[in-house]
């Protein structure tokens, strides 16, 4: 622990803490409850869930309550590598409720994962932070790069199945099935943006530029983009369930009615034959 008067809180670091106790609260709700339990939902929950924890792990290195050698020696795991194929999994689950996540895809994405976890445990199993910190700040720019691009891969790749989607949507005419895209495709297009941004501020510090200011604005702006689609992920599936519902009672109703008519039309073909039968 560092001493009380070298904490270091400030307006940047208390606005990522808030973020950090919204997100773990939204994944508790999420998990909790009967109205949201969709795979689509829990993918995004476990993904804010996720996102809380690594923000966590440098809050607690920023704000100073711990010095970097514990966070580095003890607690310090890439769950960076994460967001993107989190994200990347949700769009999928989105975009296409009724297909599983292809497993050759899923294997692919998290190896990043992996093999980052197997090098942070075995730099800190062979040497701390004090004996190697160069080597510990080499390993964290190269999973900075690596969670960087796996993040604008997801956005890209989202980005052409959203206009992939709607052109079988207007070729098939099912706009009432599929959810509007529209929300979903802007919300790409900013988080592209921030990736680029985020990617020109781990070039800039690799450089030894030292944009700390810079990486603040990103640091926040990721973290409130990753928590807004969190929010608008959930209004979005409450609204879908409750249009799916109108359209099941819908087709209750019309099925009905054809039933109806149907028997209205037999009776009617039995009476012109009667009346047939009785002019012979």
């Amino acid at each position: 622990m560092i001493a009380p008067d070298h904490y270091s809180f400030n307006i940047f670091n208390s606005l990522i803490l808030g973020g950090i106790v919204q997100g773990f609260i939204f994944g508790a709700v999420v998990a909790t409850s009967k109205k949201y339990r969709d795979t689509s939902t829990l993918i995004l929950a476990v993904l804010i869930v996720i996102f809380s924890l690594n923000n966590l792990q440098y809050y607690v290195a920023d704000a100073r309550i711990f010095r970097l050698r514990y966070l580095y020696g003890y607690t310090w795991t890439p769950l960076q590598l994460l967001m993107g194929p989190l994200f990347y999994f949700y769009g999928l689950k989105l975009l296409h409720p009724e297909k599983p996540i292809p497993k050759k895809t899923a294997i692919i994405l998290l190896l990043p994962f992996a093999f980052g976890w197997l090098a942070v445990t075995y730099l800190k199993a062979t040497r701390t932070y004090l004996e190697a910190k160069p080597d510990y700040l080499l390993l964290e720019a190269i999973l900075e790069f690596v969670s960087n691009f796996l993040a604008i891969y997801a956005v890209v790749r989202l980005f052409f199945e959203t206009r992939i989607a709607d052109r079988k949507e207007q070729a098939f005419g099912i706009s009432k099935v599929l959810p509007k895209l529209k929300w979903f495709r802007n919300i790409l297009i900013a988080f592209f943006i921030l990736c680029i941004a985020w990617l020109i501020v781990i070039v800039m510090m690799v450089l030894d530029i030292q944009p700390y200011g810079v990486w603040y604005i990103i640091w926040i702006s990721l973290s409130a983009m990753i928590y807004w689609i969190g929010h608008v992920g959930i209004y979005k599936f409450g609204v879908m369930e409750e249009i799916k519902k109108i359209r099941s009672h819908s087709l209750d109703r019309s099925s009905i009615v054809v039933v109806t008519n149907k028997q209205k039309s037999d009776h009617l073909t039995l009476f012109e034959n009667l009346k047939k039968k009785k002019k012979y």
